[in-house]
């Protein structure tokens, strides 16, 4: 039986349906005790952290906007050098509208666009928004939110900003005032300078490849990922699902371009240029006047967006960087010196990039952080001093790190499980380099695996859960992997784990006496007790990490509803840490009153603090019980 395995996903709000409310615990208390996001009022270029940029524009005095899709921000980069955050306070909703935009929530920035008169448009992409930073920097609402439809009842026709908009992935100005917002399910609306929003092309309820040669208001699109307007009027559309360019001209009438050498997913226009770009590829490219794709940029990063400056000079986006092109094929830094900063120094002045797992070394008592986003295994002891210890960016992907009973610790990568030790550096026990189709029946254990949660065994073996296999794996001291749970019958109670083909097992977690947990993709929760029977536990959540303390009592990280559950060992549920809210909030108070974005693998200490890693806040968060818990409550393995 063939397989085929995909991997890569980015970290982004998970936002399915709304998880049940749970009561808060009393006496927990939460601060931050690594990592730290500079506020970047106005800082230098080669200095400025930026995160991931969303979307790229530009004005005519040569000035560069960015939105920051890490930390909710829109960006200025002035012509002096500076950067400049124009709006967002780090807050992932859309609040603050009418009021100063630094001070307003800037959601998940997106796309972005400059109007003639200096207002900067930009895309609350998951919250279904287009918003604008007026001239004098107040925040206000341009369209949506809300579901998507069309048609008068969801205020076609009418003033845009009581109207629907859906996951907008495209934003274009005109210099009379219009802005064009593309919707990724296919429909292109305008804003008239009035505040009208009238439907362009498109039907978010049909996709499909329709209407070239007739109206625009007629066809069809399929997963549109970027807009942009020429000095005309005509509007550029990158129908990536058709695997199209498509144009509306001026008389409102739709066309592809001739077929190119990419699959455009990113366009931009400026120096009477159209530019394009592939996603997740290397090289630019332009359409000449004369219809022919020429490419302007070969080597060099792939890019994640693309624009261009007031000189006409090509802009390129890669992941937390900004580049400018200068000559054929040569870039120049704009902005962004990346996401890691501060060995040597405090760890809560670190800087740490979507940082995965946390754990206390079971030899000399320091405490870990697998800093994910930067490829690197830290370490701070007593002092608070942070520094690396060992370098993973050979091996992608490292998102799970527990420590080994004889110090050093096990992490699990993309295809890999590693060990490290301070005495031998990084080595790998088991996976190979994968991507494409295998045989599942005659995969050799040792070299196709696609490892996920671990934890550690006394014996100094690591059980993991095998997302290619759907299995436990055990790494024994004998160098060799064995399958601990089956590929047979379905999970039921009292059934042996030897015999059970557990429903996509994620995360791990054992407490002192041995007893197993594994948690579910399908939210089921799988207690295996040391005669080796599962127990299933329907908790109901997404969950990004478990541990599990004394008496039967667990704790789980809940990455959809950013939020740390206590689970008792008669089944009451109380919530620890996060008051359900993505964001970032409430450090020296109430851990429950708090805002989470997207906790990870948290750790249980043996005095009864966690060690949270709130991944998308870049930070590591602790997690105290304000009363310390009965002598006696000791952490997990």
């Amino acid at each position: 039986m063939k397989h085929l395995i995909v991997i890569g996903a980015l970290s982004l709000p998970l936002l399915a349906q709304s998880p049940p409310e749970i009561e808060p615990a009393e006496g927990y208390a939460i601060r931050t005790v690594a990592g730290i996001v500079p506020a970047l009022e106005a800082e230098p270029v080669a200095t400025a952290r930026v995160g991931v940029i969303g979307g790229i524009a530009s004005d005519s005095a040569g000035n560069v906007y960015l939105t920051d899709t890490t930390f909710s921000r829109v960006l200025k980069v002035t012509t002096d050098g500076i950067v400049i955050r124009l709006a967002g306070n780090g807050e992932n909703g859309v609040a603050g509208d009418g009021k100063p935009a630094i001070e307003a929530a800037a959601g998940e920035a997106g796309p972005i666009a400059v109007g003639a008169d200096g207002t900067v448009y930009f895309a609350s992409t998951l919250q279904h928004a287009v918003r604008a930073i007026s001239p004098d920097g107040t925040m206000r609402l341009v369209v949506g939110p809300g579901p998507t439809g069309m048609g008068p009842a969801c205020g076609e026709g009418g003033p845009a900003d009581r109207a629907c908009l859906s996951t907008p992935s495209g934003l274009a100005a005109s210099p009379d005032g219009t802005v064009y917002v593309a919707e990724k399910y296919g429909r292109i609306l305008k804003i008239t300078p009035e505040g009208v929003l009238v439907r362009v092309a498109g039907d978010p309820q049909r996709q499909s490849f329709e209407g070239d040669g007739g109206p625009a208001l007629n066809a069809r699109f399929k997963n549109i990922t970027s807009i942009t307007l020429d000095l005309e009027g005509k509007l550029y559309i990158a129908d990536y699902g058709n695997r199209r360019v498509r144009v509306i001209g001026v008389d409102g009438i739709i066309r592809s371009l001739p077929p190119g050498p990419l699959l455009a997913a990113r366009l931009a226009w400026g120096g009477g240029k159209l530019f394009l770009a592939p996603g997740g590829a290397p090289g630019v490219w332009q359409f000449t006047s004369d219809g022919v794709y020429e490419q302007v940029l070969q080597s060099g990063p792939a890019p994640s967006e693309i624009g261009v400056d007031a000189t006409g000079a090509l802009l390129l986006a890669a992941f937390d960087r900004l580049y400018r092109q200068d000559c054929s094929d040569c870039l120049t830094p704009v902005a962004g010196v990346g996401q890691f900063r501060g060995d040597g120094g405090p760890a809560e002045s670190a800087w740490l990039s979507f940082p995965g797992a946390v754990f206390r070394d079971a030899q000399d008592g320091a405490m870990y952080v697998l800093d994910s986003g930067n490829g690197r295994l830290r370490r701070w002891g007593a002092d608070g001093i942070i520094e690396t210890v060992a370098d993973l960016r050979p091996w992608p992907g490292c998102s799970r790190a527990v420590a080994a009973p004889s110090g050093g610790a096990f992490i699990t990568c993309q295809a890999k499980l590693l060990k490290w030790r301070p005495e031998e550096g990084v080595v790998e026990l088991a996976g190979s380099d994968i991507g494409g189709s295998y045989d599942l029946e005659h995969a050799p254990l040792e070299t196709i695996i696609v490892p996920y949660g671990l934890v550690a065994e006394a014996d100094g073996g690591v059980l993991f859960a095998d997302g290619f296999r759907t299995q436990l794996l055990r790494f024994g001291t004998d160098g060799r992997l064995s399958p601990v749970s089956g590929n047979g019958a379905l999970p039921a109670d009292g059934a042996p784990l030897a015999n059970t083909m557990l429903q996509r097992p994620e995360e791990l977690a054992m407490n002192t006496e041995g007893v197993l947990y594994v948690t579910s993709g399908s939210g089921m929760i799988y207690r295996v007790g040391l005669n080796g029977k599962v127990q299933q536990l329907k908790i109901d959540g997404l969950w990004g990490g478990i541990q599990a303390g004394p008496e039967g009592v667990l704790f789980l990280s809940d990455k959809l509803g950013n939020r740390v559950i206590r689970r008792s060992a008669d089944g009451e549920l109380r919530r620890v840490a996060g008051n359900g809210e993505w964001g970032f909030s409430g450090d020296g108070g109430s851990a429950p009153d708090a805002r989470l974005r997207g906790p990870a693998r948290l750790f249980l200490d043996s005095d009864g603090a966690i060690w949270l890693p709130d991944t998308n806040n870049h930070r590591i968060r602790k997690v105290e019980p304000v009363q310390p818990p009965a002598a006696g409550a000791l952490a997990q393995r």
